[in-house]
């Protein structure tokens, strides 16, 4: 009967440092192992800025309410998001496509990035999106 092979304890363990090393290295060095492009990141000036045009610009829109947060950035989606408040009527429902999209492209002409912009009624239900 053949005899099993045994291997050196230290070979083990040098096969366990190397596995351990490599997922070091890869832990490291996660962010330039994406193949994806980082997105600009705005600072506070800037942000307040577009958030201050958006208003400027829609302050006379009978439809146009307020905005509901901040330009922020969404990890998840890889871009930023601005959720706005809409008056609720049935006009505004049906503008509320074109205000998101001129509000999407006014902050792409402020700050030269795509958002996610995102209309809601007073009751907090979504009415339209628009993703640039």
């Amino acid at each position: 009967m053949r005899r099993r092979r045994t291997r050196h304890p230290l070979v083990s363990f040098a096969f366990f440092l190397v596995v351990c090393s490599m997922a070091w290295v890869t832990w490291e060095f996660r962010d330039e192992l994406r193949h994806q492009r980082d997105a600009p990141v705005l600072d506070h000036v800037m942000r307040d800025r577009v958030e201050e045009a958006i208003l400027d610009e829609f302050d006379h829109d009978t439809c146009f309410f307020d905005l509901r947060g901040h330009l922020n950035w969404r990890p998840n989606e890889r871009r930023y998001r601005l959720d706005i408040l809409l008056e609720e009527s049935l006009e505004c429902e049906k503008r509320a496509k074109e205000i998101c999209e001129r509000i999407a492209h006014r902050i792409h002409a402020e700050s030269e990035i795509v958002a996610t912009v995102v209309a809601f009624d007073s009751a907090g239900r979504e009415v339209a999106r628009c993703v640039l």
